[in-house]
């Protein structure tokens, strides 16, 4: 099996048993209660497969790759990992970070919204001052111990 297909038989099975689940979820999502327009939903997915796949995965490809090239690799991933996260939440939340028009939660609520941007900003901030932290901490420790940090498994320690 690991020669025919390359891993095995469990590996083969997770991928089957994904894509069921992506099924359902897709035709869920298709419904006419949750999308009233198919085709608009549609269009918003391969409109995201398509700027990920064209725009964003080349442009965090390349950035990645400077990065191994600038950075050692310990620091590496401590400033991934805290990018990463920081980017997915603004993903969550991007239309209450961005928002433009708090008159209309205002309208809606009767309550000002609480400024997402400013809450944001200090989450990134707190997870970079974090990792950075965790990073100085093992600095000194590997240094007192008379050794280089050591890269996470899979840090980007191959340089080219």
């Amino acid at each position: 099996m690991r020669r025919a297909y390359g891993a095995g038989p469990l590996h083969l099975l997770g991928h089957v048993a994904l894509l069921g689940v992506t099924a359902y979820a897709l035709s869920r999502a298709f419904q006419l209660r949750f999308a009233p327009e198919p085709l608009n939903l549609a269009a918003w997915l391969l409109g995201g497969a398509l700027l990920h796949d064209l725009v964003l995965l080349p442009a965090y490809s390349a950035l990645d790759t400077v990065a191994i090239r600038t950075l050692h690799a310990p620091l590496l991933n401590h400033i991934r990992v805290p990018l990463v996260l920081s980017g997915v939440v603004f993903l969550v939340y991007a239309p209450r970070i961005l928002d433009r028009q708090p008159q209309n939660v205002v309208n809606a609520l009767g309550v000002a919204p609480p400024d997402y941007l400013r809450r944001w900003l200090l989450l990134t901030a707190a997870l970079f001052m974090g990792s950075l932290l965790l990073y100085a901490l093992r600095a000194m420790r590997a240094r007192a111990g008379g050794r280089a940090p050591e890269a996470a498994p899979g840090g980007g320690s191959d340089r080219s």
